[in-house]
């Protein structure tokens, strides 16, 4: 899923903010049959979720909440300006869409 929008916001799991609640976010994509969740503090999550939908192929959609398919492939958390972040992917893809490569794009992409 080319870089699966973690190339183009760089980030799921639970994590928690003290007294910012959290929001979870799922970018599905049918070709190939994979999920990546971004987990954040809901302040954050929109937006997230308005730059993710920018970029989207037509193999692609986000839908609110936790809602993967498919195996853990692999996660990573991010933090920035005060907010931290889980992402993870599930289903097919490769285990460097969480490279550390991926990892720093997903973090200079943040809010």
């Amino acid at each position: 899923m080319r870089r699966l929008v973690l190339g183009a916001i760089g980030v799921a799991g639970a994590l928690l903010l003290s007294g910012c609640g959290s929001s979870s976010l799922t970018v599905q994509s049918s070709s190939p049959a994979a999920s990546i969740v971004v987990t954040g503090d809901s302040s954050t999550m929109t937006a997230i979720k308005t730059k993710i939908q920018s970029q989207l192929s037509s193999s692609e959609t986000i839908v609110d909440g936790d809602q993967h398919s498919g195996n853990h492939v692999c996660g990573f958390s991010a933090t920035k300006n005060g907010h931290t972040y889980q992402v993870d992917a599930y289903g097919n893809v490769p285990s460097t869409t969480c490279s550390s490569a991926q990892q720093q794009s997903f973090q200079s992409d943040l809010p």
